[in-house]
């Protein structure tokens, strides 16, 4: 059987319930984009940006593939700082 609604998995359910759950505050991935090379380089200096670019935060916290992204330029922009 598919997933069904309250059955954990990846399923079309799964999905949905993610997006009915998404903050209002959450830009998605192309604004997050535009500003995740500024939020890279802020938690390299300062720590924890989010209250800098609380949007892109509040994307980061539901979208892997931008979370890989900034793991990326954080680990790029770590080894020209070196």
């Amino acid at each position: 059987m598919g997933d069904g609604p309250g059955v954990s998995g990846d399923g079309p359910w799964t999905r949905l319930d993610g997006f009915l759950r998404a903050d209002p505050g959450d830009p998605g991935c192309t604004r997050c984009r535009l500003d995740l090379d500024v939020y890279a380089e802020l938690t390299i200096a300062v720590g924890a940006p989010a209250t800098l670019l609380p949007g892109v935060a509040t994307h980061l916290e539901s979208c892997a593939d931008c979370q890989d992204d900034l793991t990326g330029l954080i680990a790029a922009i770590g080894h020209t700082t070196d």
